[in-house]
């Protein structure tokens, strides 16, 4: 989306094409994208005591190494630090065919272990009773 205003929605997905659709028509009515690609999103956790750096890069080494991917546009990111990992997410862009199949993949990441010192994250609490 490029402009939103008052009465109207406005989109270029290319910039010759211009797409204007009246708002009241984007809160009645469905739409259907007719396009050949989407992005996915996979989020994996890495234990804090791994080597963030090296598995961003057995990461990204994954990804290139994937060839339902479009590696060169993934994204790949720290979104959150969870109680026992750091939650990286990977955004691949994929056909729209294979993007069921790469939805699916957080556990193979997970199971590559995402590089070789990167520690398994298990949540563990402590708790004190007195």
């Amino acid at each position: 989306m490029d402009a939103i205003t008052l009465f109207n929605t406005g989109a270029h997905p290319s910039r010759p094409l211009a797409i204007i659709v009246p708002n009241r028509k984007v809160v009645v009515k469905s739409f259907t994208n007719y396009g050949n690609i989407r992005q996915s999103e996979i989020q994996v956790g890495v234990a804090y005591e791994s080597n963030l750096p090296l598995a961003l890069a057995a990461i990204r080494d994954l990804v290139r190494a994937n060839t339902r991917s479009a590696g060169a546009d993934t994204v790949i990111q720290v979104v959150a630090l969870a109680d026992s990992a750091v939650q990286i997410s990977i955004k691949p862009w994929v056909a729209v065919a294979d993007y069921g199949a790469v939805a699916g993949r957080a556990q193979c990441v997970a199971g590559r272990g995402a590089s070789p010192s990167a520690a398994s994250a298990f949540p563990t609490r402590n708790g004190r009773c007195a």
